[in-house]
């Protein structure tokens, strides 16, 4: 039980949570780990630009905890619009929920959301990425961001890809989550051939032995397959797609895995003209 409650409540607003050991507070933590997120199918978000995106966006954001000092007017009231109820804290509960080494004073919780394939396919020419094992949280949230940026319509994971709803992965996608439809598929072999059916041709990025990028057609339904760090693309996945290799001229013999993914992705994006993309946004 909390201690030392203070302030007067408000439909949307409780008053302050003194103890980390609030069941509010314990069942919000919980969300640190996989099970726990999984169960409650929610995720924790952490600092004023991620809840202002996942705002921006209508993500569900079930609660949000503060310390007073980071909580302005504006924001206060734009998630009292939403519904949301506020949960002043101190800053060692504040600490208690967050994930990073100096939190910023602000952590919500957001109901996770999963698209069906059909839905993240619902354009006239799909851009997608793949990711296959990518075991990183920090690499599957670079991704979605350039992903994003470049202008895919949607993301596809594999298993053994990091949970993309991690904190570290949501912090590295920059809100790119909230905004990217994307979805999880068991199958890396049926989804080749779903894709195939459909028209979308599938690359995947080999650190040797594929064709350069920019001598390859990238412009029509595209999937861009990015595989494990260390093993790259499942067996799968390498059986049923053309390859892709970046060319290197430095003596390098391979690249961060984020890092070879945008420039693919961009490389697509090139080859259109840098064209806005056809699916929704």
């Amino acid at each position: 039980m909390d201690e030392g409650k203070v302030g007067t409540a408000t439909p949307t607003e409780g008053p302050l949570l003194t103890s980390p050991h609030n069941p509010v507070v314990r069942a919000a933590r919980a969300l640190q780990t996989p099970h726990g997120r999984r169960k409650a199918r929610a995720c924790l978000i952490e600092g004023r630009r991620l809840v202002e995106e996942a705002l921006r966006q209508g993500a569900s954001i079930e609660r949000c905890f503060y310390v007073e000092a980071v909580m302005d007017g504006g924001l206060r009231e734009a998630l009292r619009r939403a519904g949301v109820p506020l949960h002043p804290v101190t800053e060692p509960v504040l600490r208690s929920l967050a994930e990073t080494a100096t939190p910023q004073g602000l952590v919500a919780v957001v109901r996770r959301r999963f698209w069906s394939l059909d839905e993240v396919l619902e354009v006239p020419e799909p851009f997608l990425l793949i990711l296959d094992g990518v075991q990183e949280p920090g690499n599957v949230g670079t991704l979605l961001r350039a992903a994003w940026a470049a202008g895919a319509d949607g993301a596809i994971f594999l298993p053994g890809t990091a949970d993309p709803y991690q904190g570290k992965a949501i912090r590295a996608s920059a809100g790119a989550l909230f905004r990217l439809r994307h979805t999880w598929h068991g199958d890396p072999g049926d989804l080749a051939e779903d894709l195939a059916r459909r028209g979308v041709q599938l690359w995947v990025a080999e650190a040797a032995g594929g064709e350069p990028p920019h001598r390859v057609d990238l412009r029509g339904p595209t999937a861009l397959v990015l595989g494990s760090e260390a093993r790259g693309a499942s067996a799968a996945i390498r059986a049923r797609a053309q390859a892709l290799t970046i060319p290197m001229v430095g003596g390098v013999d391979s690249l961060n895995v984020a890092m070879a993914g945008a420039m693919l992705l961009y490389e697509r994006c090139r080859q259109r003209g840098f064209l806005p993309p056809s699916g929704p946004r």
